[in-house]
């Protein structure tokens, strides 16, 4: 399948669209005290603590407090878009060369958070290693 060039241009970068901030991540129980809590993770400036907390919380990747445990949004979507690579690759919907050009940029683009955005994620699991 044939992906055309649409909302991209060669060598845009679709993570530098985006203002990036590090902030905390916690949720607090009804007596106050954390139940959930990740310093330093970084997230888009315009997001809300709301969603920095769900996003933490819930679809970054490894146990909390292991040094594998994801702490980005730019993590987050190098991982699903990773998946996107691998099984459209699978399963024969891209070329290998047409894969790794959507990777890099464009679907990034569709995902990151900016006034381009044209897709949410639903979070895929980490693909098997590509031999």
């Amino acid at each position: 399948m044939l992906v055309e060039r649409y909302f991209t241009e060669e060598g845009q970068d679709p993570y530098e669209q985006v203002q990036w901030e590090r902030r905390d991540a916690v949720i607090t129980g009804h007596d106050g005290q954390p139940i959930f809590e990740q310093r330093n993770v970084e997230f888009p400036a315009a997001w809300s603590q709301l969603a920095t907390n769900v996003v933490a919380s819930k679809y970054f990747r490894f146990p909390l407090l292991s040094p594998e445990r994801e702490s980005s949004v730019r993590q987050l979507i190098g991982r699903v878009v990773s998946a996107i690579k691998f099984w459209g690759r699978e399963d024969g919907y891209f070329e290998r060369d047409e894969a790794d050009t959507l990777t890099q940029r464009r679907i990034p683009h569709r995902v990151v958070p900016t006034r381009h955005q044209r897709r949410s994620l639903e979070v895929l699991p980490v693909p098997p290693p590509v031999a």
